[in-house]
């Protein structure tokens, strides 16, 4: 058993080994063939490849090691019917060869000849070519090619020259005349070498039919007229009436009836023969109708009457149905009606006939191809399957990795739901302040996001038909939630401006009801879209919701992390600006000795101190308190009154102002200014806190230090 692995296991290593170092070779011949080779891609897979692929079948192939060399090559064919029924025609034929390998060795007892297996493809092609698939027939040629190319000897070159022919013949059915005169010619040069008269004569004319294509018609017939190419071959024999005909036609295209007539007339006369038969009856049928064309109906009835006497010994149904129709119309227009009738019941009969044989094998190729279909259905099915698994659980990793992020984020927005309000207004104000410019850069920026968010991640159950949806279709629910959200703010925006008025105590709730709409809307009107397509359910729904809902929560955060580190920015630059200010002013300024009493509003308490003395004053409910610099401490002192008495008492000094609802402060007083993310906030030498600038006054109190520092 160990023999039979390593003997045939050596032989296909040879034959991969052969197949790919094909072109190498210094014969003669095959360097003539090895520009058109190069073309060619690598044709057969390695072993170990095919089998891993075949394995895919339903487990077809298991262990081939102990199986024996017959029923390896069963399993092959088994293999190769199942490529074939699923279309997947390339596969089947590697594997169709691999079975000719195997079956052939094993007969021969070790030895194989490269040449019956080309003469296999061949074989193989010729089937695919009269199918009229050009294109696959292609491929079982160039396999050929490769296999003769082995055969060093005369069979292995003729083989070569047969593969070249037909590799031409598919492109120029395929509407490739370039590429398929460059192929001829490369026929034509290695039929030279061989000396193989009917190749050569062949290959010119192939040539020719390329220039025909081409429009080249006056080198076509040069080549077709060539008296060292027309001697070649027996005179009136089939090859040489097909390039009669050609020849003809080439007359015809380029505007020399009277020669093309000739040429036909020529074929029409020799006498017919089981192989040439078709060849004459064509060209009695091209002068038939001619003649019927110009009205010269005595000689378009000799023609074709020419043709129904040859027809009369060598049948041919399809031939004999053009005839009748012609002569049909012919009698008609000579008003003999009597014979026209017989022509007219003949040409039915025939059609009706072959339109029956056309209908059976329609019905009988229909009925193959349902097979295949029901197959190839199959097949699709499981790798359908698969590919719809992989797809789901690629996506559901990257959905659970999401709902990890926003479980968190979700977490700390309702643990910290007060922490949000200046983060919204935060950002908000940040929009407020930049360019129109930068406000449509933004703009744009998010609806990529969206789109690409939206593109990447889709819902589980359905991610595999979703992502076969086109590009269109992907980029919708990106531009659902884009426009949703758009409409939302600018509805917001609206409402503010006209009729809605938001307090601070009352913006965090504003902002989880924005949420909900944004969200709600969102997916109504994705679910709209799915359900359009048919691709809804309940564990659908929920994952949906989470995309929904992660689409807006991770760039609202990723927004608050870039607008605090701008804003910082910013406001240290400001700070830092409002401090020296203030040193500057400190420095220059020379405060007035004046002393100032405030009363109380219900009781008889009261306040006096030195205007350049006082620190600030701070609301507490009904009362304020003083903080009084004296002696390099601070005093505090509690008075009934409120804050707007007491601006209202202080407004002659411009340098005690309103910071805060519930701060007044002295400017003068002020040590330095500190900046973050939740605005400026005010520091003093004494033992006093901080004081925070409410962001309705921060204008106001940069105007001011500017004003001071300005008369200075």
């Amino acid at each position: 058993m160990l023999l039979v692995i390593k003997k045939y296991g050596f032989l296909l290593f040879t034959l991969l080994l052969c197949f790919n170092s094909l072109g190498q070779t210094n014969n003669k011949t095959i360097e003539n063939t090895k520009e058109t080779e190069k073309s060619y891609d690598s044709i057969l897979l390695s072993y170990d490849s095919v089998l891993l692929k075949d394995k895919t079948f339903n487990g077809k192939i298991k262990d081939f090691d102990d199986s024996s060399q017959d029923a390896y090559t069963q399993q092959l064919k088994q293999i190769n019917s199942i490529y074939f029924n699923s279309q997947d025609y390339q596969k089947a034929i590697n594997t169709y060869i691999r079975s000719i390998i195997i079956q052939r060795t094993n007969y021969d007892k070790g030895s194989f000849s490269f040449s019956h297996l080309g003469w296999h493809l061949i074989e193989v092609g010729n089937s695919l070519f009269r199918l009229n698939d050009y294109r696959l027939a292609e491929y079982p040629f160039q396999l050929a090619l490769k296999a003769f190319s082995f055969e060093q000897n005369k069979a292995g070159y003729e083989g070569v020259v047969t593969s070249l022919n037909n590799i031409g013949l598919c492109r120029l059915s395929l509407n490739n005349p370039r590429g398929a005169l460059s192929v001829f010619t490369r026929t034509n040069t290695l039929s030279n070498i061989l000396g193989e008269s009917q190749r050569m004569f062949i290959s010119k004319v192939y040539m020719s039919m390329c220039y025909t294509e081409m429009g080249n018609y006056s080198l076509s017939i040069s080549l077709l007229t060539d008296s060292s190419n027309i001697k070649l071959v027996e005179k009136d024999c089939a090859l040489d009436l097909f390039r009669l005909q050609h020849l003809g036609k080439n007359y015809m295209a380029e505007g020399k009836t009277e020669f093309a007539l000739n040429t036909y007339k020529y074929i029409a006369n020799v006498d017919a023969k089981p192989e040439t038969f078709i060849n004459i009856c064509d060209a009695c049928l091209t002068l038939s109708k001619y003649y019927y064309s110009i009205k010269d109906f005595s000689s378009a009835k000799a023609y074709g009457h020419r043709a129904e006497s040859i027809l009369n010994s060598f049948y041919d149904l399809n031939l004999q149905t053009k005839f009748d129709k012609i002569l049909y119309k012919i009698y008609k227009d000579e008003n003999n009606f009597q014979k026209a009738l017989k022509y007219f019941e003949s040409f039915n009969e025939n059609n009706n006939y072959l339109n029956t044989i056309k209908i059976h094998e329609f019905i009988k190729d229909y009925n193959k191809k349902i097979e295949k279909i029901a197959i190839s259905n199959e097949i699709e099915k499981i790798d359908g399957d698969r590919k719809r698994a992989e797809s789901e659980k690629a996506n559901q990793q990257r959905l659970s990795f999401f709902m990890i992020i926003i479980t968190i984020l979700i977490l700390v927005i309702i643990f910290t739901g007060k922490g949000f309000e200046p983060k919204i207004q935060l950002i908000k104000d940040f929009f407020e302040k930049i360019s129109f410019s930068e406000k449509m850069i933004s703009t744009v920026v998010f609806l990529f996001y969206f789109i690409l968010f939206y593109y990447f991640f889709t819902p589980v159950i359905h991610t595999f038909e979703i992502q076969q949806l086109c590009f269109i279709i992907r980029i919708l629910p990106g531009l659902i939630a884009f426009f949703t959200l758009s409409f939302l703010i600018l509805l917001m925006i609206y409402a503010e401006k006209k009729f809605l008025i938001i307090s601070e105590e009352n913006k965090y709730k504003i902002f989880i009801y924005f949420l909900i709409a944004l969200f709600t809307l969102t997916i109504l009107f994705e679910s709209i879209l799915f359900i359009t397509f048919d691709l809804f359910s309940l564990n659908f729904l929920l994952s949906m919701s989470l995309i929904v809902l992660a689409s807006f929560i991770v760039p609202f955060y990723a927004l608050i992390l870039v607008v605090e580190r701008l804003l910082i920015k910013h406001m240290e630059s400001m700070s830092k600006i409002l401090t020296d200010n203030l040193a500057q002013t400190k420095q220059s300024f020379v405060p007035k000795e004046d002393s100032i009493t405030i009363l109380s509003e219900k009781t008889r308490g009261k306040v006096t101190f030195s205007v350049k003395d006082l620190i600030a004053i701070e609301a507490q409910g009904n009362y304020c308190m003083f903080y009084i610099m004296r002696k390099q401490v601070v005093v505090q002192k509690l008075l009934h009154t409120t804050m707007k008495s007491l601006e209202a008492q202080l407004s002659p000094y411009p340098q005690i102002v309103r910071c805060h609802k519930s701060f007044l402060v002295n400017i003068h007083q002020v040590s330095h200014v500190m900046g973050n993310s939740r605005g400026y906030t005010l520091h003093f030498s004494g033992d006093i806190d901080q004081i925070p600038i409410s962001r309705g006054y921060q204008k106001n109190i940069m105007n001011i230090i500017q004003e001071f520092k300005e008369k200075l």
